[in-house]
């Protein structure tokens, strides 16, 4: 296996070339969904951590990881792409949102001791769950579709309307900030449960809590990086050879 993993390697290229490497990432605390712009030796530094550590870290999980690990979603096409978001992502989001709301709820009554922390972490669950449900009904009844129907176009060459947001970026700009956002509330919660650190915790209900918001965060990880680094750069190229064609 040849793997060439460089200093100026951008971590949501790694991440892109080989999933398995957001573990390595998620360990240290660097941010490859929303920060995947900065490079390797940037993250290295800023996070305190050796570079050649990182990168031996990095290039141990590929070797060692399962296939299934190192699915390259870059190779999907958009429109397979969009299905598995929704089928994987959002109907987890719709699935577990009010789940994990009873829990926390629960908990507020029930963790006595941690009483704040949980009143705390209601206060920010919530502002996510609201923001999230409003978000994937935009992609799911408008960004999505034209997606679809720009990937359509460009395969048979096909004029397209264009739709009131005007050029592609305009929404995706959109999306990018209200992950951005969401991402911030979620390393909020992150710094509230401290770690999500269930040991700390007297409480049942409240670890419950905690095991429910890793996966959800986890999740939410992926769902981003399909959408940030994977998604809309294929469909803002796309439309770029629309408009080629149509000149």
């Amino acid at each position: 296996m040849n793997i060439i993993i460089e200093n100026r390697s951008k971590i949501r290229d790694i991440v892109k070339e080989y999933y398995s490497t957001s573990k390595v990432f998620k360990k240290y605390g660097i941010d490859f969904y929303c920060g995947g712009n900065k490079t390797l030796e940037e993250v290295s530094i800023f996070n305190k951590i050796s570079l050649e550590q990182l990168k031996n870290e990095l290039t141990d999980q590929i070797i060692q990881a399962n296939p299934v690990d190192n699915s390259n979603f870059k190779h999907w096409s958009t429109g397979f792409l969009t299905d598995f978001i929704i089928r994987v992502h959002h109907n987890y989001i719709k699935s577990n949102v009010a789940v994990i709301t009873e829990h926390i709820d629960k908990s507020v009554k029930k963790c006595k001791k941690d009483y704040q922390r949980f009143i705390t972490i209601k206060t920010l669950f919530e502002e996510i769950a609201d923001e999230l449900l409003s978000h994937l009904t935009k992609e799911e009844e408008e960004l999505f579709p034209y997606i679809k129907e720009l990937s359509f176009a460009v395969e048979n060459k096909l004029a397209l309307n264009r739709l009131e947001f005007g050029i592609i970026k305009n929404p995706v700009r959109v999306m990018e900030f209200e992950h951005e956002n969401t991402t911030n509330i979620l390393k909020q919660i992150r710094k509230t449960s401290q770690d999500f650190s269930i040991d700390n915790l007297a409480c049942d209900e409240g670890k419950k809590v905690y095991r429910k918001l890793i996966e959800f965060e986890e999740n939410m990880q992926q769902h981003v990086h399909l959408e940030n680094n994977i998604l809309f750069p294929k469909v803002i190229e796309l439309e770029k050879i629309l408009n080629e064609d149509s000149k």
